[in-house]
């Protein structure tokens, strides 16, 4: 409980960008950290999960629009779950989904050491749906 609240704490005072700027140090520090076969692992899943959102980089000329897909990219996998939050602020609501990755994250990571090859191919499968809808609202 004391993270959660420490970690929205230094969400909000980071600003809007607090989710994606506590999800990026947050996996940066665990690959400095984990053990050499836990970070393979743990790259498998990063991979699977933010793969599928590499159209954002294709739509960098749209000027601002773009830029601001961009700086979501690392709370994008947990887009559609923030949808069921009461919309309070926008940092918090960032915030929250930077959790939410975070989580995801971690648990696939612990499921895909247990030698289960499943997990990254059902993140990958789970994060094309989402990239899928994501780009809809995208167009939108």
């Amino acid at each position: 409980m004391v993270a959660v609240s420490l970690a929205i704490t230094v969400g909000r005072l980071l600003g809007e960008d607090g989710g994606s700027v506590v999800t990026v140090v947050t996996l940066a520090v665990a690959l400095a950290v984990v053990s050499a076969r836990t970070r393979k692992i743990l790259l498998v899943v990063l991979v699977c999960a933010y793969l599928p959102y590499a159209w954002v980089l294709l739509y960098l000329h749209v000027r601002y629009y773009g830029m601001i897909w961009l700086e979501n990219w690392p709370i994008l996998p947990s887009l559609q779950l923030t949808c069921f939050f009461p919309q309070i602020d926008d940092a918090t609501t960032k915030l929250a989904g930077g959790l939410i990755t975070l989580l995801a994250i971690g648990l696939a990571t612990v499921l895909a050491a247990r030698r289960r090859l499943l997990i990254p191919v059902t993140v990958l499968i789970l994060s094309a749906i989402n990239s899928w809808i994501a780009y809809a609202l995208f167009r939108a």
